[in-house]
């Protein structure tokens, strides 16, 4: 079972994208939403319906530069 499967049991499986092989599932239950890291990027993705969003208003899918 993927990491954001175990951090986040209530995401459905059906709403998250393909996910390619080399991002790294980096995903913590005490984030907002399921995480993934490729190389100096951090990738969020959200939930589909904004009802279940920590973050509701915002874009559903978030990266981040890691670099220093």
């Amino acid at each position: 079972m993927p990491t954001w499967q175990e951090e986040f049991p209530d995401y459905s499986v059906a709403d998250m994208p393909a996910i390619p092989p080399e991002w790294n599932d980096v995903s913590w239950h005490n984030d907002a939403c399921p995480c993934f890291e490729m190389g100096l990027y951090l990738i969020w993705i959200d939930y589909a319906d904004q009802v279940n969003s920590e973050t509701q208003g915002m874009p559903r899918f978030g990266v981040a530069s890691d670099a220093g």
